[in-house]
């Protein structure tokens, strides 16, 4: 007879010793599991993520690097923040990462982007030239009227008090000015004899060319002279 109570026990309950050995695997498969995804994840080699939104580029490096960590950094342009100021952060401030684990920092640039003016900005109404620079990201646009013979059309524009042409770059914080004609000029007709066209008439009237007649109402006029 076996002395071992264990094998005595499953000689009496088959069924209930086997269901206990089962049992007993799958707790030690459990925990050898947990020991092995603790070792893989590195589980207690973590650092909380420091706070660095609001400083400048150079201090949240510093403070990230003498925590362990890694970063990358992207940009934005808001002339309300100060150049070089971070503004977000990727994990947030508090969260628990690995060590070595990249940050994302969103920095405010240090310049602001230069953006091309429209080359075709004089052919534009003055409403639309407003339009177009705003949606571009300009900030800074006025206008002022000039005297032109169109009215409404773009005449010309200024950054930062100087003239440029279509097509020019400018910072995004620049003052643009637009000048839009008022159409108070009147349109002369282009006179190709100008001040000769008097003497030329003239000379023709002497010549018998021409003649003057006056019709029933008064009105006179400048005819050829019939030929005989």
């Amino acid at each position: 007879m076996n002395n071992n109570p264990f094998v005595r026990f499953k000689e009496k309950h088959p069924i209930l010793a086997n269901f206990i050995l089962v049992m007993i695997t799958m707790l030690a498969c459990l925990y050898a599991g947990y020991i092995s995804l603790d070792i893989f994840t590195d589980h207690g080699n973590q650092t909380k993520v420091p706070d660095v939104r609001w400083k400048l580029i150079d201090q949240a490096i510093e403070i990230l690097e003498d925590a362990g960590l890694n970063y990358t950094i992207d940009s934005i342009y808001n002339e309300d923040y100060a150049p070089g100021v971070v503004t977000d952060q990727t994990p947030n401030a508090g969260s628990s990462v690995k060590f070595a684990s990249p940050i994302l920092l969103t920095m405010n640039c240090l310049f602001p982007p230069q953006v091309e003016i429209p080359k075709d900005i004089t052919e534009m109404a003055g409403t639309d030239g407003v339009t177009t620079l705003k949606t571009l990201g300009f900030k800074h646009v006025t206008t002022d009227t000039v005297p032109s013979d169109m009215a409404g059309l773009i005449i010309a524009v200024k950054v930062n008090g100087h003239s440029v042409a279509g097509g020019t770059k400018a910072a995004l914080n620049a003052k643009i000015v637009i000048s839009i004609g008022d159409g108070s000029v009147e349109t002369i007709e282009f006179d190709p004899l100008g001040a000769e066209r008097d003497t030329l008439i003239k000379n023709k009237i002497a010549s018998g060319e021409l003649q003057v007649v006056t019709d029933s109402l008064g009105n006179t006029r400048l005819v050829p002279r019939s030929k005989r």
